[in-house]
C-alpha cells in the first residue's frame, strides 16, 4: 500500500505529464481515480504541481477570450492593419488574438497552459 510521500510523487509525475488520469494509469498499479483522489487530498494540504501565489496577488481571475478554428481554415493575413485591429498570435495550431492594450501577463499565462500541453494540439 502506496503512503502520501509515494502518491505526492505520483501526482506530481502526473501534473508534470501533462497526460489525463486515465492516460497517465493506463498500465500502472493504480487507478485514474486513486490518483485524482490523491491529487484533491494532497492539494488541501500542499500546491503539487500548482502556481504559487506571488506577492502582492489579488487573487483575482483573468480570463482571456479563446477561440478554436478547424485546422484547415487560415486566418487571411491583415496587410495594412491600423492600431485597433487585433495581432494573431500562432502557437502550434492555436491561435491568440491579441488588441492594443492587452495585459502581457494573462497572454505569457496562456502561452505557457498551451506550452504545458504540448504545443496546443
Amino acid at each position: 500500500m502506496a503512503d502520501a510521500s509515494e502518491w505526492a510523487s505520483r501526482v506530481t509525475a502526473w501534473r508534470a505529464s501533462g497526460q489525463t488520469s486515465e492516460e497517465f494509469c493506463d498500465g500502472r498499479e493504480f487507478t485514474a481515480g486513486g490518483l485524482r483522489h490523491w491529487a484533491h487530498r494532497l492539494g488541501k494540504t500542499r500546491a503539487y504541481g500548482r502556481r504559487k501565489t506571488q506577492p502582492g496577488d489579488t487573487g483575482r481571475v483573468r480570463l482571456a477570450r479563446v477561440e478554436r478554428l478547424p485546422a484547415k481554415d487560415t486566418l487571411p493575413l491583415q496587410q495594412g492593419a491600423d492600431k485597433t485591429s487585433p495581432v494573431t498570435v500562432e502557437f502550434g495550431s492555436a491561435r491568440v488574438m491579441v488588441r492594443a492594450g492587452f495585459d502581457p501577463a494573462t497572454l505569457a499565462a496562456v502561452l505557457d497552459v498551451l506550452g504545458a500541453r504540448g504545443g496546443a494540439r
